[in-house]
């Protein structure tokens, strides 16, 4: 690790174009925003278009200690222009067709967040400036991730302990009651409503979720209902209501894959943070059930209410679409 100073100038330039329309941004990165890993040996950014390869620098990309969220855009800001940094060493590559920048670290990371930047300094062949949201300025790219070593089998506990198995059905594997990120990218993210990337709009209602998990056969859901049971109770009918579906591995309303998960979101009413959650088939039948006491989250660090493999539901980050 290196202690570094980082500076951006912005400038208003004649020369550059003023339309937005061809903008690039991140569709996706590897690991996914807010994962939970042991080691990381690369992080993958896919852009939207080819860049200029003569932008890609340490003012346009950067990996950094910490825990930055994309919401919290005055710290970001106050931190590239006047505070010191703690930039990770690695080395980056391009892409032949210049979609695709590849970091790998210098040396293998500690334990902790690290946070990806990428600023509009970044620019297609055509000097337009990268963007999460055309037309609404020039906007920069924010991930985290965290690595928290797993322990040494010589350090655990040498009690037997009881392996839980998840359900060998589909059963609700997490719940987003009081969102802290605009999951359903109402401003930047990468336009794909709740995914891993969230946007930075305004939060609110519309950015609640709930996440079903398949752990059996592939099965057709339509007609499958979820109950919400706070005090103003809804139900939501799986193809006959406005609800957004989103598959994580292929999957549709009439081929829910096995090991898939699904992200339920635009949910009816306003979810409480204190609910009981029904999950029936087509016949009416109740395949899960979890009573949440209290998903009530102080930040990104606990807003999903989550089952995790010892069995026990827990407030942690929010992770949509893989565990």
């Amino acid at each position: 690790m290196k202690k570094c100073f980082l500076f951006i100038f912005l400038c208003a330039c004649s020369s550059l174009p003023s339309s937005h329309s061809s903008q690039p941004f991140v569709y996706e990165v590897i690991p996914s925003n807010n994962a939970f890993l042991s080691t990381v040996n690369k992080v993958e950014i896919k852009f939207s278009e080819a860049i200029n390869p003569n932008t890609l620098t340490e003012e346009s990309f950067m990996i950094v200690e910490g825990n930055y969220s994309a919401s919290d855009t005055d710290t970001i800001d106050s931190t590239l222009a006047d505070e010191e940094f703690n930039l990770v060493e690695g080395s980056t590559t391009l892409s032949e067709d210049a979609k695709t920048l590849v970091w790998q670290p210098a040396q293998v990371l500690p334990n902790g967040f690290f946070t990806i930047i990428v600023t509009s300094a970044i620019q297609n062949p055509k000097h337009f400036p990268l963007t999460q949201t055309p037309g609404q300025g020039n906007q920069y790219f924010v991930s985290i991730f965290q690595i928290q070593e797993e322990t040494s089998v010589a350090s655990q506990s040498t009690e037997i302990q009881t392996v839980y198995q998840f359900p060998d059905s589909v059963f609700i594997s997490e719940v987003v009651a009081d969102p802290q990120q605009d999951w359903n990218d109402t401003t930047g993210g990468n336009r794909i409503a709740f995914d891993s990337i969230p946007g930075v709009g305004t939060i609110g209602s519309t950015d609640e979720w709930i996440e079903l998990r398949n752990g059996g056969s592939s099965v057709n859901l339509s007609g499958w209902s979820l109950e919400m049971l706070d005090g103003t109770d809804e139900t939501l009918i799986f193809g006959e209501s406005d609800e957004t579906l989103l598959f994580f591995a292929g999957g549709s309303l009439d081929y829910f894959n096995n090991e898939e998960f699904l992200i339920v979101g635009d949910l009816p009413g306003d979810l409480k943070t204190t609910v009981v959650l029904n999950l029936r088939d087509d016949t009416g039948a109740l395949i899960d059930s979890i009573d949440v006491a209290d998903a009530n989250g102080s930040g990104i660090d606990d807003e999903a209410y989550q089952l995790h493999e010892t069995g026990e539901w827990n407030l942690d980050l929010a992770t949509p679409g893989f565990e």
